[in-house]
């Protein structure tokens, strides 16, 4: 076996299916891509019992994974992905530290648009950890919960107001801070001034030199 490994480390079936046309759009038919995900977890990830709940999970999953040349944690909260490290000789990206440094790189000053009030601090944490603390001027909840970007019409208003928003505290940016939203960046791009960033397509876009043989 060899190629990418995206895990949605969530059970929701849709949000697998959002992920994975997202990685599908980047990564080339000669690199095998396997999407999967964790069908013991919650449906949602949107809380800090439910990021510490999925953590083994990952990195059990992650371990049992055998030969891809790179694996993707798709959860913009990176749940268990040190421990995923530990358990694999291949690299391991999260796609919320891939986003947030794509944003720093691109746009300087960012926001980032998140489902739940109680991933706010979460968000600003992340964000300093990575030494992007100054750069994260906003974090904006759009409500809703992580399955509000999935289906086949979503209401983009609450994302537009979310991301108009971040725009009045400084971002030049926003990063779509749910694996559930990896279906509006088109939509929304159209509809604000800021640049938006879809974090799976972020993280792919890292790793697939590593999948092309770029090395380790």
């Amino acid at each position: 076996m060899s190629g990418l490994l995206v895990l949605n480390p969530n059970s929701s079936a849709s949000v697998t299916e959002a992920v994975a046309v997202a990685a599908r759009s980047l990564v080339p038919p000669e690199i095998p891509l396997r999407v999967d995900q964790l069908d013991d977890a919650p449906e949602a990830i949107e809380n800090a019992a439910q990021h510490a709940a999925v953590a083994p999970m990952v990195a059990d999953h992650v371990a049992r994974a055998v030969g891809f040349d790179a694996v993707l944690v798709a959860c913009h909260g990176d749940p268990g992905l040190d421990r995923a490290r530990a358990a694999t000789d291949a690299p391991v990206v999260g796609m919320g530290a891939a986003s947030l440094h794509a944003a720093a790189a691109i746009a300087g000053r960012f926001g980032v648009l998140t489902p739940a009030e109680g991933l706010v601090e979460r968000k600003h944490a992340q964000a300093a950890r990575l030494g992007l603390a100054e750069q994260c001027v906003a974090v904006e909840v759009v409500g809703g919960g992580v399955l509000a970007g999935v289906g086949a019409d979503p209401d983009l208003t609450p994302f537009i107001a979310a991301s108009r928003r971040a725009a009045d505290a400084g971002a030049e940016a926003v990063v779509l801070g749910c694996a559930g939203y990896a279906g509006l960046a088109g939509a929304l791009q159209d509809a604000v001034s800021v640049r938006v960033l879809e974090p799976v397509r972020a993280a792919v876009g890292l790793l697939l030199p590593l999948c092309l043989g770029g090395g380790r």
